[in-house]
């Protein structure tokens, strides 16, 4: 049975239109029979309420919210805690599910022969339907895999077990991408990845691959298992992408934080936490220098900002 399979765990924060999107979405497939949790970080809006009218159009359909909310990276590390089936899913309110194409999905996920299955719109057109082990991945200058495994719900996995992948996300919570030490700590470069050939999930928002990407390697690149990965991913970065936007990543992510709103004193205390646990001097330095967005005055941001901005995970 598919509940035994796939335990789906949907992330979200004050979006309850999207979530019920989502919910509808997996309720019309054969997903519906696999666990799903909505792990709630102490929204304001009736999350539970939306849920409810759900209980019966699932086999197992779970509820939790957080006293406080523990931010992207905290209810991310939740959700491979609560995880009870062979293979996990750690799913966006807001990302956007191709139903036609969920029976490969089903059938790859109770074969059991894969260790990590990529269902979204990043693999190329030699990886597209076809298993291939972690490293050649990861190993290929023409992949984008780094980049596929930073979106957290385009990759579907088994259970994270390793008690040292758990400490691993929660040392590199700040990078905002704890999800990419998780996996390439409990995977090794010999695990089976499938590429599924049609995508089965679009991230939802205003993400722009490039500026994603960016983002990625400024601050997550030491997960990569490898050197050679390591060198990969740099090298595309300092062919694809100009200098400038990469030295502005982090400050990327602190723009939209307060374009919303956020305090002064709040954007100061995370930029701190962030700099604070950096494990080099140059990303401190980094991190500082982006840090200076905070103090922008906000009317000058709005315009300096594009449609295509970094928006945040939930």
């Amino acid at each position: 049975m598919l509940r035994d399979f796939l335990h789906i765990t949907i992330i979200t924060y004050n979006r309850p239109d999207q979530l019920k999107n989502t919910l509808i979405a997996l309720s019309e497939t054969q997903l519906k029979h696999a666990r799903v949790t909505v792990l709630d970080n102490n929204s304001d809006s009736d999350t539970y309420g939306i849920v409810n009218m759900f209980k019966g159009s699932f086999v197992d359909l779970d509820f939790e919210k957080r006293r406080v909310n523990v931010g992207y990276g905290g209810n991310v590390m939740r959700a491979y805690e609560v995880a009870k089936a062979k293979y996990q899913w750690v799913l966006g309110d807001d990302d956007v599910i191709h139903q036609e194409h969920i029976k490969p999905l089903v059938e790859a996920i109770l074969s059991d022969n894969f260790d990590l299955i990529r269902i979204s719109d990043v693999g190329t057109n030699g990886e597209k339907g076809s298993a291939i082990k972690l490293g050649d991945l990861l190993h290929d200058p023409n992949s984008l895999s780094f980049y596929s495994f930073g979106f957290i719900s385009g990759i579907i996995h088994k259970k994270i077990t390793k008690s040292s992948s758990f400490v691993k996300g929660y040392k590199y919570i700040y990078t905002e991408y704890p999800q990419l030490y998780v996996l390439f700590n409990e995977f090794d470069i010999e695990s089976d990845v499938l590429t599924l050939k049609n995508n089965i999930i679009t991230r939802g928002g205003t993400n722009h691959i490039g500026a994603e990407i960016i983002g990625y390697q400024f601050l997550s690149l030491d997960a990569l298992p490898t050197k050679r990965a390591k060198k990969i991913a740099m090298s595309y970065r300092r062919k694809r992408q100009r200098l400038i936007a990469f030295l502005l990543s982090f400050g990327q992510l602190i723009l939209v934080d307060k374009l919303r709103g956020a305090s002064i004193q709040k954007l100061i205390n995370d930029a701190f936490f962030s700099i604070k646990h950096a494990d080099t001097l140059p990303a401190k330095v980094l991190l500082l220098l982006n840090s200076l967005v905070i103090f922008f005055p906000r009317s000058l941001l709005i315009k300096f900002v594009s449609s295509k901005s970094i928006k945040r995970g939930v």
